[in-house]
């Protein structure tokens, strides 16, 4: 048997619950979802509205029982179970399928380089390149020099 409990709640301007997010965990899994209440409880000032209260009002308001949750997170865990469980094969053409090894991950990575040089890690990395005028500027009159092609 598992335990409900409240993460979050939304209330209206007027300080009433308008919906509640709710979990009901057990030794297997976390099952999450939210109500949004079938009135909002403004018979019950919000501060009186303690996670006991919230549960509650949950408990009553949602079409699962405990047993029922429990029910179809032993099936989800049951599935998850399932799906790692199943193995990848390759086909061949003279032959049966044989596993798929996947490559070699390396056990640890290199450790990225740090942002600043430091004595660990002396190097600079080279400032970045300007971006390139998108527009060529115009020549200065007093530089240009007049070209005559002969035929």
């Amino acid at each position: 048997m598992g335990v409900f409990s409240v993460a979050s709640l939304t209330v209206d301007a007027d300080d009433n619950i308008f919906s509640v997010d709710w979990n009901y965990t057990n030794d297997d899994e976390t099952y999450y979802d939210t109500l949004r209440l079938a009135k909002p409880y403004g018979d019950r000032p919000l501060a009186e509205c303690t996670e006991l209260v919230l549960v509650t009002w949950v408990k009553h308001q949602i079409d699962q029982t405990s047993e029922e949750l429990d029910a179809y997170l032993a099936g989800r865990k049951a599935r998850r179970e399932y799906n790692q469980s199943l193995q990848s094969y390759v086909p061949h053409k003279l032959r049966g399928p044989t596993k798929d090894i996947p490559l070699e991950q390396p056990s640890t990575l290199p450790a990225p380089l740090p942002d600043e040089p430091s004595a660990e890690c002396p190097v600079t990395l080279p400032a970045p390149v300007p971006e390139a005028p998108t527009t060529m500027p115009s020549p200065d009159p007093a530089r240009l020099t007049r070209i005559t092609l002969k035929s």
